[in-house]
């Protein structure tokens, strides 16, 4: 289980997901271990939670985060650049 004092829950699935991804700076493929985490936030959170996701790309060393809202995908990159 993780928390986060930016918001009241959160929960963590311990297994880790494997795959890969095309790198879109390098064309490269790129073996990726990547974790679950379900947060459940209010929509007036969701501009706190993007901010989140943004700080952790800088701290992980990401150039992004898969965030899913609804069903609707979006990429967060490490200054808060978003695709969806």
């Amino acid at each position: 289980m993780i928390s986060c004092s930016r918001f009241s829950a959160a929960a963590h699935w311990p297994l880790a997901y494997t795959g890969f991804y095309q790198d879109p700076d390098t064309g490269e493929k790129v073996s990726d271990r990547s974790y679950k985490y379900t947060v459940a936030v209010p929509r007036s959170s969701l501009k706190q939670l993007r901010t989140l996701l943004s700080e952790a790309c800088g701290v992980f060393a990401q150039k992004s985060i898969y965030l899913s809202i609804a069903g609707q995908v979006e990429f967060i990159g490490a200054r808060g650049n978003e695709s969806g």
